[in-house]
C-alpha cells in the first residue's frame, strides 16, 4: 500500500522523445487478510462451533457457514444440525472497501444413537415382541447380535439388523428352559 510516482517516456520511430513525471498518480490501498479457527474439530451432529477470527485489517466481517446460515460477527458461533462435510467462508472487508476471503472445511459426524431395550414381551400380541438394537446415524459394515442363556449357551444369532430375537428358545419355545 501507497501512493507512487509514474514516469514514462515515449520515442518516435525518428527518435523524438518525450517524457512524464506523475506525481503520487497512483493509491495504492492496503488489502485486508482473511483467516480464522475453528474450534472443536471433532464434532458430531447439534454440536456448537466456535470461530476465532485471525483476519488482519478488517472492519467487518461476513460468514457464511456452508449451511444457508450466515453470520457478521467477527467471532460467531454455530450449530450445525445433522452430520455432512461443510466449508465455511470469512469475507472481510477493510474501510477502503478491499476485501479478502477465507475458507475452511470442517466436518460434522451425525449423532450416532445405539438403543438396546432392557426387555421385551415375545407373546405375539403385535407389541413390543421382538428383541433388537436400534442403531441410527452412522453405516454398518458389519452387524452380529448374540442372545445367550443365563449358563452361557448360545440360543440365538444374527447378521441381518433387520432380524431380533424372538424369544424361541430349542425347538421354538419362547420361554426360557
Amino acid at each position: 500500500p501507497g501512493t507512487y510516482s509514474v514516469f514514462y517516456q515515449v520515442i518516435s520511430n525518428q527518435g523524438c522523445s518525450s517524457d512524464t513525471l506523475l506525481l503520487e498518480a497512483i493509491e495504492i490501498l492496503p488489502q485486508p487478510w482473511g483467516g480464522f479457527n475453528i474450534g472443536p474439530e471433532d464434532l458430531l451432529g447439534q454440536q456448537t462451533i466456535d470461530l476465532e477470527d485471525q483476519s488482519f485489517g478488517g472492519v467487518s466481517w461476513e460468514y457464511d457457514f456452508g449451511d444457508y446460515s450466515t453470520s457478521d460477527e467477527s467471532n460467531p458461533s454455530h450449530t450445525y444440525v445433522g452430520g455432512g462435510q461443510f466449508t465455511i467462508q470469512q469475507v472481510v472487508t477493510n474501510e477502503f472497501g478491499c476485501t479478502d476471503t477465507a475458507y475452511r472445511s470442517i466436518r460434522i459426524n451425525p449423532e450416532m444413537l445405539i438403543y438396546v431395550p432392557n426387555a421385551f414381551t415375545p407373546d405375539n400380541d403385535g407389541r413390543n415382541d421382538v428383541f433388537k438394537p436400534s442403531l441410527t446415524g452412522f453405516p454398518l459394515s458389519e452387524y452380529e447380535l448374540t442372545i445367550h442363556n443365563r449358563w452361557g449357551e448360545k440360543v440365538f444369532e444374527s447378521i441381518n439388523i433387520d432380524v431380533g430375537w424372538m424369544g424361541e428358545v430349542r425347538g421354538g419355545s419362547h420361554y426360557a428352559e
